[in-house]
């Protein structure tokens, strides 16, 4: 028997993508397709990836206004960084 490979997912990031769904649908009244980005620009009228960079800088903006230390915010974006391809494509 093969395993789903929603079943690896925790509940919370079932929860993260229900909702992202939930959005998508509100957003563009159809269920997200095969080459639809998970996550959208929500100011788009067609459905649009995120922009990388933006997604960065708020990322680097709340770690600030959550009082991560300096360091430890150049070790995330320094993941952010090598990883950054693989979720924007």
């Amino acid at each position: 028997m093969t395993e789903r490979r929603d079943e690896k997912l925790t509940p919370e990031l079932r929860e993260i993508l229900a909702k992202a769904r939930a959005q998508f649908i509100a957003k563009f009244g159809r269920e997200p397709g095969a080459g639809d980005p998970v996550f959208f620009d929500p100011d788009k009228d067609v459905p649009t990836p995120l922009d990388a960079d933006k997604v960065r800088t708020d990322l680097r903006r709340a770690m600030r206004r959550a009082g991560i230390s300096k360091h430890q915010q150049e070790d995330v974006l320094r993941c952010w960084d090598r990883n950054e391809p693989n979720i924007f494509g």
